[in-house]
């Protein structure tokens, strides 16, 4: 049996969610942790948000925490989700691959202050991938412009100017 075509059957089991969801545990293999989230955000059911978040908090391993924060971003669910959980992970968050998805799913929640939240962590970051992430979220709020500019203005270009990778 093909394996895609296994994981697609598995997926659209009737109780499929509470078993992916048992795989989050934490004493199960980092990979095995990180093949549930993605499955979980394919199967697409909101209840596992919760579950997922907590895979995605610190202690879990990088690639699980990876897959987790992937798969919430699929979700689309952010009820169940504190704000303040994520303004404060990714203001303490050490990997700029895991701070961007912070960057992306605050900008999916949509908090009041968002631009004030994007502004400060321009002012702070100095990762490419991280930075393309505030500039995505301040995008979403319609203020790329204003944050834009902070951006040029605090933050030190990442490469030389008249390098061809800069961006225009």
């Amino acid at each position: 049996l093909d394996p895609g075509l296994a994981i697609n059957a598995f997926i659209s089991m009737p109780h499929a969610l509470d078993r992916i969801s048992g795989y989050l545990d934490g004493h199960r293999p980092e990979l095995v942790r990180a093949k549930a989230a993605w499955a979980l955000g394919e199967l697409g059911d909101r209840r596992a948000a919760g579950r997922l978040w907590e895979c995605a908090k610190h202690g879990a391993g990088n690639i699980a925490r990876r897959g987790a924060l992937e798969a919430l971003l699929r979700l689309d669910a952010w009820r169940d989700i504190p704000v303040e959980w994520v303004i404060d992970e990714a203001r303490v968050e050490k990997d700029p691959a895991i701070r961007k998805y912070h960057y992306l799913i605050l900008a999916r929640m949509g908090p009041e202050n968002l631009e004030l939240i994007l502004e400060a962590a321009a002012k702070r970051e100095d990762d490419m991938t991280a930075r393309l992430a505030i500039e995505f979220a301040a995008h979403e709020t319609g203020s790329l412009y204003r944050i834009a500019g902070a951006f040029r203005k605090i933050a030190p270009a990442l490469v030389p100017s008249g390098h061809p990778g800069e961006r225009r």
